[in-house]
């Protein structure tokens, strides 16, 4: 059976927080710094390596500003699972003020991650003009 109240709510009490609500204040703090995740630009790339596998490419845009891994699609859940752990090290990069190309040098030639693999310290230092050129190099 179905009971029908015959009266209205208050409205007093419906827009009521309570008293503890009273002093709360909102206040937008933002995200993390972080360098653009695209560039128009010219960019540096070095492929990022696990077990000897290329399962990316770490770049930087040429003026500093954008860095991003760029994961390859057919190497699977290991380049997926590295671009979290590229992404978290671009992060703690720029809180440290480093542009995005010293981000990049810091890491050549550090020892193998077991998620993010690693960057030879024999690896190439390849210019292109565009982000395009290294999506249709990651895609090939």
């Amino acid at each position: 059976m179905i009971e029908i109240c015959d009266r209205d709510p208050d409205p007093a009490h419906a827009m009521s927080r309570g008293d503890a609500w009273e002093d709360l204040q909102l206040k937008w703090v933002g995200s993390r710094p972080r360098y653009d995740g695209i560039t128009d630009g010219a960019l540096v790339y070095v492929p990022v390596r696990k077990s000897d596998v290329v399962i990316g490419y770490l770049w930087a845009s040429e003026d500093g500003k954008a860095a991003n891994f760029l994961n390859i699609e057919s190497v699977g859940v290991e380049s997926i699972n590295a671009k979290g752990a590229w992404i978290r090290r671009l992060l703690e990069a720029k809180e440290r003020g480093l542009t995005s190309v010293q981000a990049l040098e810091a890491w050549i030639g550090s020892p193998e991650d077991e998620r993010a693999g690693c960057i030879p310290e024999d690896a190439s230092r390849v210019r292109l003009g565009g982000l395009q050129e290294l999506m249709d190099i990651a895609n090939a």
